[in-house]
C-alpha cells in the first residue's frame, strides 16, 4: 500500500540515463529546495556469483525523478535551466 501512495502523490519529471546527469539534476533540485524521490531501475544482466566487468552495466541503469504534483511546475522550471 505504501508504494501505491508514493506513486499517487508524486509525478515523474525527469529520467537520467547516466550517473553524471543524475548527480547534476539531484544537485540542482537540492539547491532549489525541491524535495524529490528517485527510482533506480537496473536492467543489467549480472547475477551473483558470475563474472562481470564494469562494462556489463553501461546503459542498463536509469534514474527516474519524482516530485510532488504541486511542485511539478517548479521542477520543470529548474530542469529548463540545466
Amino acid at each position: 500500500m505504501k508504494l501505491f501512495n508514493f506513486f499517487s502523490k508524486n509525478v515523474p519529471v525527469y529520467t537520467a540515463f547516466d550517473q553524471g546527469t543524475y548527480f547534476k539534476v539531484a544537485q540542482r533540485f537540492q539547491s532549489e529546495g525541491l524535495r524529490y524521490k528517485v527510482k533506480r531501475v537496473n536492467h543489467g544482466s549480472w547475477a551473483p556469483g558470475s563474472h562481470f566487468s564494469s562494462n556489463d552495466f553501461n546503459g542498463s541503469t536509469f534514474y527516474e525523478f519524482f516530485v510532488k504534483s504541486e511542485e511539478e511546475h517548479k521542477a520543470y522550471q529548474v530542469l529548463s535551466n540545466l
